[in-house]
């Protein structure tokens, strides 16, 4: 009777670790924001109607000599350049804008001329990353592209030290064929599709001028549970502008195996209890 009331008990004991792992998963799966920037934090721009500051924006506006960074942004951003320019440095090209224009009052990123925004994301512990951001250009010609996609592993590492500038926080990420004196080949330059570079960057949208905000939405496959570089840029367009706003980058929490351990240790009670009662 003993034997039995303890087995009845082991039983519970194993149905209630099934349901700890059911909630586990559950918890595991809530959405987490690893990334959100809307860029409402920066201020210092000049007058006019929709002035425009340029530098990569940083959360506490440090710079060099040339101010090559503006602050109070979200995240720590890096400059990028991509293709050949038309002339400039990159953080002459990329920035902030006051307003978006059109249906977007609030601020914005703002790139041009081949030159980007990128920022570093940490997914350890994360899967199911996905990406959503309003985007738009201004002024941008029949020729110019507006550009997303994402790197995976260490950029840093990858990228010759040659090619990172840390006073501007920028990197000259040129192949050899647009860039013959100070370009390299490798790994990090841009996805081979739609006529670009060799390389690991992942492009999920080249897009038209397209002087409308519109939202887009991607899932970073394979950019679970370790580092991730995204990227946007403008193709061509010196005083043609790309710009972003309302990033955000989300995950689901890797579930912890803690219950799985729970519900292996209620098993081994069951059947040791058993075992004891048929010894």
């Amino acid at each position: 009777m003993v034997y039995r009331c303890i087995s009845r008990l082991m039983r519970a004991v194993v149905g209630i670790s099934l349901l700890l792992i059911l909630s586990a998963s559950v918890a595991g799966a809530a959405t987490v924001t690893l990334l959100q920037e809307d860029f409402e934090g920066i201020t210092g721009f000049g007058g006019g109607g929709d002035p425009r500051i340029f530098g990569v924006p940083t959360t506490d506006g440090s710079s060099d000599a040339n101010g090559t960074t503006i602050g109070d942004a979200d995240n720590d951003w890096y400059g990028a350049r991509f293709e050949q320019p038309n002339g400039g440095a990159i953080w002459q090209d990329v920035g902030a804008q006051k307003y978006g224009g059109g249906s977007n009052p609030s601020k914005t990123g703002v790139v041009e001329d081949d030159a980007g925004l990128i920022i570093r994301i940490d997914t350890t512990g994360f899967t199911n990353i996905t990406i959503d951001f309003d985007w738009r250009t201004f002024s941008a010609g029949s020729g110019d592209k507006f550009i997303f996609g994402y790197y995976i592993g260490d950029l840093m590492a990858d990228v010759p030290g040659s090619q990172y500038d840390a006073a501007s926080r920028s990197f000259n990420l040129q192949n050899l064929a647009h860039d013959p004196a100070n370009g390299a080949d490798g790994v990090w330059n841009w996805d081979p599709q739609n006529s670009g570079n060799a390389g690991d960057w992942i492009e999920l949208l080249r897009a038209s001028a397209n002087n409308t905000w519109g939202s887009k939405s991607f899932d970073l496959t394979g950019a679970d549970n370790g580092e991730v570089w995204i990227a946007f840029w403008l193709d061509n367009g010196e005083s043609d502008f790309g710009k972003i706003d309302n990033i955000l980058v989300t995950g689901t929490v890797v579930p912890v195996p803690a219950a799985v351990w729970l519900f292996g240790s209620a098993f081994g009670l069951l059947f040791g209890w058993q075992a004891r009662r048929r010894g």
